[in-house]
């Protein structure tokens, strides 16, 4: 008890810089002389087990220094209460070595629960005036918590606690080094949640211009592919073997145009927004579980700069299923659409917003000639009345907000209303479950085309079936 009585004493000239000399130390300070009461009073109480003798002396020190200490609270060597008038400390507290209280502090309990019902402060702990700490909870060493703050939660260990209810404000591996009567410098919420806001807003700006830029790149990179390409192989020689492919087409419109709605299943290994999708992709036995599945056509992923697809892909799915295949890429010209033709595609991917001028015209005319379908994908309206000119059989709408890259099927149901009878309608993208594939066809729409979530699936036959309600054309 001594120990900790002289502790307490060399804590005042430690932490008050407005303490003088040994008897102003010795005779003034209030916290000081209810600590040395609380001290004799919890040697009566947990030693000589007089718990009467013990409330009483407690019940004096109260009246003497205006702080009230049960005499059931352990409180470590080096505790320091400043101007300490109102303090409140509960029986089953626990104090740890070199705490320091501020004037009107409570460490109380939040109810009648029996047993530990009072807070645990670790070494090191500050709390500032008029706070209080309920309940059975921890303050972790070198913690703060603010002034008129309401700590109800555990605090973590070298952190802030401020406001009411307590939010905690880490400090980021800055350590409190002990007890400080600097406590009005404290983190300020407010402050600190604009501060954080404006990194989000400055993160989002960042994705959002890398995204734009995005379809920038691609193109840069599609130009380069069709380059080492035609090193490889000429526009004449597609031109022939396309020519050889076109009685094998099978039609991807028919297959959208069965009753119900049917399922574009699709193969990819990875994707930018997703990162790798499947580690061990075999496309064929992807594919295969599709169609056993009731999927009616088949997308697979063939862009090599950021999804780690290949023509071969889209040959092996095509060999490994009766279904027809679309080819889902960022196609930019003429050459892409031979290419596609040349090595079996049934049907390609025309994106409005990666084509440019009388692109987008020119292609579709020559995917026609061809004997292939167009899948003519958009996003909003202006893209749709973009497409329109065209007059597509098959249009696309992807789901996908490309700024946010968040989904969301009400673009379905705006930009479903706007095409006109006699189109084939695809929905892309943000399709999870039964209940939104009931919602697409009592739109209107013919098929719907799923990648990801069927793929994460450990038995994709069965989740195809399940998307479709028990089986296809549902």
């Amino acid at each position: 008890m001594l120990k900790e009585i002289r502790a307490d004493f060399r804590a005042i000239r430690e932490r008050d810089p407005a303490a003088r000399g040994f008897l102003e130390r010795l005779l003034c300070y209030a916290g000081f002389h209810a600590l040395v009461m609380h001290r004799i009073a919890h040697w009566v109480h947990s030693t000589l087990r007089l718990r009467f003798i013990a409330r009483l002396l407690s019940q004096f020190a109260r009246f003497w220094t205006g702080l009230e200490i049960h005499p059931g609270a352990t409180i470590g060597g080096g505790c320091f209460i400043d101007h300490g008038f109102g303090v409140v400390i509960g029986e089953t507290t626990v104090v740890g070595k070199n705490v320091t209280l501020f004037q009107g502090v409570t460490l109380g309990g939040t109810g009648e629960e029996t047993g530990k019902r009072h807070p645990t402060l670790e070494e090191g702990v500050v709390v500032g005036a008029n706070a209080c700490v309920l309940g059975n909870i921890t303050v972790g060493r070198f913690s703060r918590i603010g002034a008129g703050s309401v700590a109800v939660i555990d605090v973590p260990p070298e952190s802030t606690v401020v406001g009411v209810p307590g939010r905690i404000v880490t400090h980021q591996g800055t350590r409190v080094h002990g007890a400080t009567l600097d406590h009005g410098n404290l983190p300020d919420p407010i402050k600190n949640a604009l501060q954080g806001l404006h990194e989000e807003i400055k993160l989002a700006e960042a994705e959002i211009h890398r995204h734009y830029n995005f379809l920038a790149d691609m193109r840069e990179c599609k130009l380069r592919e069709v380059s080492h390409a035609e090193r490889r192989v000429s526009v004449e020689e597609l031109k022939k073997k396309s020519e050889e492919k076109r009685a094998n087409r099978r039609s991807f419109k028919a297959a959208l145009q069965q009753p119900g709605i049917s399922l574009i299943a699709e193969c990819k290994r990875s994707s930018p927004s997703a990162g790798v999708i499947v580690p061990h992709y075999y496309p064929e036995e992807i594919a295969r579980s599709y169609e056993r599945g009731g999927a009616r056509a088949l997308s697979v992923l063939t862009d090599r700069c950021h999804f780690h697809g290949g023509l071969e892909d889209m040959i092996t799915v095509r060999e490994a299923t009766g279904l027809p295949v679309l080819r889902k890429d960022f196609l930019l010209n003429e050459y892409h659409i031979y290419q596609s033709a040349a090595h079996g595609a049934d049907c390609v991917l025309l994106i409005v917003r990666f084509l440019k001028g009388s692109e987008l015209a020119d292609l579709y005319a020559l995917v026609g000639e061809l004997g292939m379908d167009a899948l003519v994908e958009v996003h909003n309206e202006a893209e749709l009345e973009e497409a329109l000119k065209i007059d597509p059989e098959i249009v696309g709408i992807n789901n996908r907000n490309l700024e946010l890259l968040t989904t969301d099927l009400a673009t379905t149901d705006n930009l479903r209303r706007k095409i006109p009878d006699g189109k084939v309608v695809v929905s892309e993208s943000g399709i999870r479950k039964h209940d939104d594939v009931k919602r697409l066809l009592d739109l209107g729409v013919d098929a719907i085309l799923v990648g990801e979530h069927l793929l994460k699936q450990p038995d994709r036959e069965a989740a195809a079936r399940e998307l479709l309600g028990g089986g296809s054309g549902s």
